[in-house]
């Protein structure tokens, strides 16, 4: 297989080639381009992920607060469980799981 030189210049004179080569070369490389696209999308789909685990957060406390404001037993409870609170004439023990 010889290389033709003269085939090789046409080529490199026939302007519809460096139009594709430049619109692969944007398609690739430009600020617009396949690459950064994908990046994107990746970063949309992680924030749509976190808005959602956000969303049920907020679905979760505002629930536990209306259950606050109607019934006292529920604030024990939760203060209880969650900031491991006690009562003055009671002891609490903490029990943690090996595996």
């Amino acid at each position: 297989m010889k290389i033709n030189k003269e085939r090789i210049v046409k080529l490199l004179k026939n302007t519809l080639f460096w139009v594709i080569v430049v619109f692969l070369f944007l398609l690739l490389f430009g600020t617009h381009s396949v690459i950064k696209l994908y990046n994107y999308e990746a970063e949309l789909r992680s924030l749509e992920q976190k808005q959602k685990m956000l969303e049920e957060k907020i679905s979760n406390d505002s629930i536990n607060t209306l259950k606050m404001q109607k019934d006292i037993k529920f604030i024990e409870r939760y203060a209880r469980e969650k900031y491991m609170m006690k009562k003055d004439n009671e002891d609490l023990y903490i029990i943690k799981e090996t595996k």
